[in-house]
């Protein structure tokens, strides 16, 4: 049997830890899950998802929850208790994330 063989593993990749999310998942706890651990402390933790994975059955429903999720976060001040997230704090990072979007763009993305 294949189960005697499955072991308890950490997909920890240098900061950038997979999310993985099938299709027989509670959606909306997957939503709030990706996004704590994306978002939160604005993605600057060593733990922070850099990666999802979405089974192709339940992305398009995945990504349109995400997407309605942010549009409700608050931006701003990041020493206000109320926002969700603030400026990035190094210049360098940044840029990397700047690039990372013109990459997506280049790629098909609509921001």
């Amino acid at each position: 049997c294949a189960a005697s063989n499955l072991k308890k593993v950490s997909l920890e990749l240098g900061g950038k830890s997979p999310l993985i999310i099938f299709n027989d998942c509670d959606l909306d706890k997957a939503v709030r899950t990706g996004m704590g651990a994306v978002y939160f402390n604005k993605g600057e933790n060593c733990i922070a998802a850099g990666r999802l994975f979405v089974e192709e059955s339940v992305h398009d429903e995945f990504v349109q929850r995400v997407v309605k999720e942010i549009k409700k976060m608050k931006i701003g001040d990041p020493l206000n208790r109320s926002t969700d997230h603030g400026p990035q704090n190094h210049k360098a990072h940044l840029e990397k994330l700047l690039d990372y979007c013109e990459i997506g763009v280049k790629e098909g993305a609509t921001l």
